[in-house]
C-alpha cells in the first residue's frame, strides 16, 4: 500500500513571467496549474504543469483540479507572484500559526467588506444566494485566495456545496469574490481560520507578493 504525500504546493499561472521558475526552484513538491496561458515562454524549465481540468478559473478552480487528480494530506494554495520567505509555511505551519486546528491563511482581509465593489456583491449573491443575509463584517476575508487546508477541510467545502464546477470564477471579479467565499464558508462550516498578516502587508519576513496586473 502507499501512502499518501503529506503536501502539495498549488501554483496556479496563467501567462507565467520568470517569478514562476524562481519560485519553484525553492519547492520540492509542487503542481503547477496553467488557466488557459496563451504565452508559454514562462514554462520553460518548469515542471509538474497540467492543464486546469475545469478550463481557467483562477486559484480556486486549480485547488479543485489539484484536490481531484492528486490526493494529498495537506493543500498549499499560493500562486506565481507569491514568494514564501518562511519554509515553516511549507513544512510546518501548525508550528508556525502556533495552532493545531483550522486553516492557515497568509493574509486577511479585515473585514471582509473592504474593498468589496458592487460587482462583487452581486456576483457572490446571484452565485452563493444563501449568504445574501450574512453580514461581512463579522468575518475576515482569505486574501489571494492563498491558504493552507488539510485534504478533510476542503473536502468539506464540496461536501457542503461551496467548492463546486458551477461555482467557480470565470473572470477577476469572481476571483476576488471568492476571498470572501472562503472566510464565509469556512465561517458557517465551524472552522477557524488563522492569518499570519493584514491586508495591506505584501513584503514581510514569511513571503513576498508581487502584482503583475493580470486579468
Amino acid at each position: 500500500m502507499h501512502s499518501v504525500p503529506s503536501l502539495l504546493v498549488i501554483l496556479p499561472t496563467h501567462n507565467p513571467t520568470g517569478t514562476l521558475r524562481a519560485i519553484v526552484a525553492g519547492l520540492s513538491r509542487y503542481l503547477v496549474v496553467d488557466n488557459g496561458s496563451t504565452d508559454l515562454t514562462g514554462f520553460t524549465g518548469v515542471k509538474n504543469v497540467e492543464k486546469n481540468s475545469f478550463g481557467p478559473t483562477y486559484e480556486i478552480g486549480a485547488l479543485l483540479h489539484a484536490y481531484e487528480h492528486h490526493p494529498v494530506e495537506r493543500y498549499l494554495l499560493i500562486h506565481d507572484s507569491i514568494e514564501i520567505r518562511d519554509k515553516r509555511i511549507v513544512e510546518d505551519p501548525t508550528a508556525l500559526f502556533g495552532k493545531d486546528d483550522g486553516v492557515y491563511a497568509l493574509s486577511a482581509i479585515t473585514p471582509s467588506w473592504f474593498g468589496l465593489k458592487q460587482v462583487n456583491y452581486d456576483w457572490i449573491h446571484a452565485t452563493f444566494p444563501e449568504f445574501n443575509r450574512l453580514d461581512f463584517g463579522s468575518f475576515s476575508g482569505i486574501q489571494y485566495n492563498a491558504f493552507s487546508a488539510t485534504r478533510d477541510q476542503i473536502g468539506l467545502l464540496i461536501k457542503h456545496g461551496y467548492l463546486t464546477p458551477e461555482r467557480l470564477p470565470r473572470d477577476k471579479v469572481g476571483s476576488q469574490s471568492w476571498e470572501r467565499v472562503l472566510g464565509a464558508a469556512f465561517k458557517q462550516l465551524g472552522i477557524p481560520v488563522h492569518f499570519l498578516t493584514g491586508t495591506s502587508d505584501t513584503d514581510n519576513p514569511y513571503f513576498k507578493k508581487e502584482f503583475l496586473d493580470r486579468q
